[in-house]
Parts: structure tokens; C-alpha cells; sequence
């Protein structure tokens, strides 16, 4: 089972097992909200900044991203998939622009209002358990059950340049766009 607790300290949304997100008032213990996602069980759940969408990583390989506000045929923003595994966590980012989401041994950037997928940040060998943004969003972190964790810089073009100047010789075609997501690093 996962919690979150919203930004303004007065829900707590729970998910787990039996694949429902619960959101309680924090205040008085009441149920606000019952939302049934999977018959697969939860991952985790976190609130956006404003706290008025939450997402949800589950175990059958997608997230999906509430409206909290609306009613309950309308409250499904939008389904992600393309993890291929279940997807162990969650974030927004500060600003409530981004959403990651980690699943295996990799880390997926999403468009929180479109759900456009932006980047895939790979490099842990093994599950990747746990994500979260720095406090100003321009870092990404990680924690892997292959003992590591990982700090990645955001914006994403910060860390391209960052890559290319620690480069000691030039990337070949397939690799640019395998790490820069460019099509070529010829200009």
C-alpha cells in the first residue's frame, strides 16, 4: 500500500491491494473519494503541487492521472503505458509540468497535461523502487534495489550539455539518439 499526503495537509490518499485510491480528509478521518483503478493492485499515489490530480502507479504496467475535482465518470485524465512491467512509482514535479514514473530498471519523463512522453532515463541495473524531484525541480532522483541511487539534472537540455561536454571523442549517429534524443549530433 502507498500514501500521499496532499499539499495543503488536509487529504491523504491511500492505494494498494484491493486497486481502489481512497482520499480521506485528514482532519476528521472521513472518505471523500473512492476511485477504483485495477484489478491489479497499487504501487503508489502522489498529488500534483495544487493537489487537485492524483496519480496512480499500478502493477499492471500503466499510470493513470485523477481529476480529484470531477465527478466520477469524468475524473480519468489520462492512461500512460509503455513501462512494460508494473510501475513501482510516481512523481510531479514542483511546478506540476512533469510526471515520472519508474518502473524495471528504468525511469519515464511524461507531460503531466497531455501525457506525451518525453524521456526515458535508463541506468539502474535492477527495479528501479522509488523517485522523487528536488524541491526547485531541476534534479530527478532515484533509488534502485541494485544498491544505487541516481541523481539526474532536468531540464533535460541542462543534462545534454552537461553529457557533451564530459564527451572525449563524437558520438556516432545511434548514439545521440540513443542518449541525446536527437536524430544526429551533426549540426
Amino acid at each position: 500500500m502507498s500514501t500521499a499526503v496532499s499539499p495543503d495537509g488536509n487529504r491523504i490518499a491511500t492505494f494498494g491491494g484491493e486497486g481502489q485510491i481512497i482520499v480521506w480528509d485528514s482532519q476528521t478521518g472521513e472518505q471523500l473519494l473512492t476511485q477504483w483503478v485495477t484489478e491489479y493492485g497499487g504501487l503508489d499515489v502522489a498529488f500534483s503541487p495544487d493537489g487537485s490530480r492524483a496519480a496512480s502507479a499500478a502493477s499492471d504496467g500503466t499510470v493513470r492521472v485523477w481529476d480529484l475535482n470531477a465527478p466520477e465518470e469524468e475524473r480519468l485524465l489520462l492512461t500512460l503505458s509503455g513501462h512494460g512491467s508494473y510501475v513501482q512509482s510516481v512523481a510531479f514535479s514542483p511546478d506540476g509540468k512533469l510526471l515520472a514514473s519508474a518502473s524495471a530498471n528504468l525511469i519515464r519523463l511524461w507531460d503531466a497535461e497531455t501525457g506525451q512522453p518525453l524521456y526515458t532515463l535508463p541506468g539502474h541495473t535492477r527495479v528501479v523502487l522509488d523517485i522523487a524531484f528536488s524541491r526547485d525541480g531541476t534534479r530527478l532522483i532515484s533509488a534502485s534495489a541494485d544498491g544505487t541511487a541516481r541523481i539526474f539534472v532536468l531540464p533535460i537540455e541542462e543534462l545534454m550539455e552537461l553529457a557533451r561536454s564530459r564527451l572525449t571523442r563524437p558520438l556516432i549517429d545511434a548514439e545521440c539518439q540513443r542518449y541525446l534524443h536527437v536524430a544526429s549530433c551533426r549540426e
